[in-house]
């Protein structure tokens, strides 16, 4: 268990108080010495001596607070460094050979065959994963690249990697033909090219080749494991293979038309192959989002649940089921059985960037930020296109007092997607937090913008009446629909409480913060310390008694 001593004894070594105090005695002790030495030399009174270790005695306790005080300024300008440069910087560790999978080319006679395209430039992606010794960037990102001008030495320089492999799709009722290159991106070499053309059916081969043909061409030494998992078929039947393809490609619409016809693509192919974790896993994740987006009731995580147990109960080592579980009790509010669940599908699916998006987050809400930095680094590595993983780097630096820092990485996700509620909001918040309250006031009021029914106008006008500089009415209480919303999840009822906290209501502050811990948010280090707009209320003794249940928890919370 970690005491506040503990606690404090640790936060010494980190902000290298100690070094300071063992540099400043060394340099006191040589200083004292040659003072002794060159008094003595000319001749000068022993009360100069003492004076000189006067000085030093008084100077010691000035410099390890300087030392200490120095750490805790986040906007020092040694705060502008490259966002998660503290974080991917490994100096002394060999580079992995790194490869991004451009979107193959649909050049089908039907242009609606572009899901057969996409599908396999993911599953190439999925299946080169696995290979420990290769980076790969992950699908998120290399889907945005679809239909790209640039040129592969210029996409290779933007996500720092030496290969590209590109191709073409030619899907004609039951022929197929798939061309596939493979480039050396730097030297601007051709290392690899074949062309592979046969039926529908033989297309598990054809992926299974061009993998083979990846691993030879850049002479990576591979496991028997992962060979093995490069010629695995999570879905032996074509018909139902492909009905899984234009499932997921529905679902990543992430609309609630997209899931509904997503789920009955996926029972398309059920009805083919019988169960099947890798369809069941679909349905699942289609019905957790129409909770998770506020679509559909919460009957809906119930259903969700009931799949991810029969998905493991098929595939004990399924990192879908254990994804999709941590997923359902996560918005439950368990957020220990969440991270375990999350753990478990890492463990087994290691370059999911989905899987390490939620571990990053739900890490954060529980104050384990050494936990954090290598999520990050593997997203801002292996999926820096997608807008997410910049908000995950901004939620470590947030949380470790770094609101700069955190702003720049929240301002690279908006750069990624103008529209992105989420990356405004917090992008504001962490102005706020920082002193920059006029920035604040402009990067918060286009969320009056926002739909409506959505919890941004609210919340956006809320923090802006927070911030007086702003000069905005308090909105009041929220609407009932949008309350369900903040009242359902511990990030926004966090966010909130520090709006009620700024604005001197106390009461309604405790609520919302009491709600946040009761869904999870036991941060204890940034409740107790870091959080900003929590300074007004930190002296009021139910808060003082929510903060030693938050510490208790925190402390006793492991995974």
């Amino acid at each position: 268990m970690v005491s506040k001593l503990s606690l404090f004894l640790t936060e010494l070594k980190r902000r290298k108080v100690y070094h300071v105090a063992v540099v400043y005695a060394l340099v006191g002790l040589a200083v004292a010495q040659g003072a002794d030495w060159a008094f003595d030399l000319l001749e000068l009174p022993n009360v100069a001596s003492q004076l000189v270790a006067v000085l030093l005695a008084l100077g010691f306790p000035v410099a390890l607070v300087l030392a200490w005080a120095y750490e805790v300024r986040p906007e020092e300008p040694r705060e502008a460094q490259s966002t998660t440069s503290a974080i991917i910087e490994t100096p002394g560790t060999e580079r992995k050979k790194s490869i991004v999978v451009l979107p193959f080319d649909n050049i089908s006679p039907d242009p609606n065959d572009a899901y057969f395209a996409d599908g396999l430039t993911e599953e190439i992606i999925t299946k080169l994963s696995y290979i420990h010794s290769l980076r790969v960037i992950s699908r998120n990102s290399a889907m945005v690249l679809k239909g790209t001008q640039k040129d592969t030495r210029t996409i290779a320089e933007e996500l720092d990697v030496q290969y590209v492999l590109e191709g073409s799709v030619r899907k004609a009722g039951n022929d197929l033909r798939i061309t596939a290159q493979l480039i050396d991106a730097r030297a601007d070499e051709h290392l690899w090219a074949d062309r592979y053309e046969g039926k529908l059916d033989d297309v598990f081969g054809m992926q299974e080749e061009v993998s083979e043909s990846i691993v030879d061409a850049l002479s990576l030494e591979i496991t028997p494991e992962e060979r093995a998992r490069l010629i695995e078929t999570p879905v032996e039947e074509v018909i139902a293979w492909e009905s899984y393809l234009r499932a997921r490609h529905e679902m990543y619409r992430f609309s609630e038309d997209g899931l509904d016809r997503a789920i009955q693509e996926a029972n398309n192919g059920l009805e083919i192959t019988g169960e099947n974790p890798l369809l069941l896993s679909i349905i699942g994740t289609c019905y957790f989002q129409f909770v998770n987006m506020g679509f559909r009731d919460s009957t809906f995580l119930d259903r969700a649940e009931e799949i991810a147990t029969r998905v493991l109960e098929l595939d004990p080592d399924s990192p879908h089921g254990y994804r999709l579980l941590g997923n359902v009790q996560y918005k439950r509010g368990e957020m220990h059985e969440a991270i375990l669940s999350a753990q478990a599908a890492r463990e087994r699916d290691p370059h999911d960037p989905d899987t390490a998006m939620y571990l990053n987050y739900w890490y954060g809400d529980v104050g384990r930020i050494q936990e954090m930095g290598p999520l990050v680094r593997q997203l801002t590595e292996e999926n820096p296109l997608e807008p997410t993983s910049w908000w995950a780097s901004g939620w470590y630096e947030l949380l470790t007092g770094r609101f700069n820092a955190a702003v720049a990485a929240f301002e690279k996700m908006l750069r990624m997607d103008p529209d992105s509620g989420i990356a405004r909001l917090s992008c504001g918040q962490a102005m706020g937090f920082g002193g920059r309250h006029s920035e604040a006031c402009d990067m918060l009021a286009p969320l009056d913008d926002q739909p409506p029914e959505s919890f941004y106008p609210w919340l956006g006008r809320h923090l802006r009446a927070a911030i007086n500089e702003c000069g905005t009415e308090i909105p009041g209480d929220p609407p009932e629909a949008v309350r369900a919303l903040l009242w359902t999840d511990e990030f926004l009822s966090w966010i909130t409480a520090g709006g009620f906290a700024r604005l001197g209501l106390i009461d309604e502050a405790l609520e919302w913060l009491e709600r946040a811990v009761d869904l999870g948010f036991i941060n204890y280090p940034f409740l107790a310390d870091v959080d900003p707009f929590l300074a007004g209320i930190r002296g009021e003794p139910r808060f003082q008694d929510l903060l030693r249940r938050v510490e208790s928890e925190w402390e006793n919370f492991e995974v």
